[in-house]
């Protein structure tokens, strides 16, 4: 049996946690990613299943306002 699901990836960004799940169970045509910041706000993707998933994270989050300097 292939193994479909993996152990969420969490990464630590500044003050913010960001943990990424996939579930696979739709490979090969498509794969769901799930995006959670902070336990709170998240985003769901459908991606490819074929292609290997890479990602990278920002100190820029979408807060909606602007810091100043």
């Amino acid at each position: 049996m292939t193994e479909r699901s993996q152990a969420p990836t969490t990464l630590v960004v500044g003050d913010h946690v960001v943990q990424i799940r996939v579930d696979r169970t739709g490979a090969p045509r498509s794969m769901i990613v799930n995006v959670e910041i902070d336990y709170q706000r998240s985003w769901l993707f459908d991606e490819p299943g074929w292609q290997d998933l890479a990602f990278g994270v920002s100190t820029a989050w979408p807060t909606g306002g602007q810091r100043g300097t």
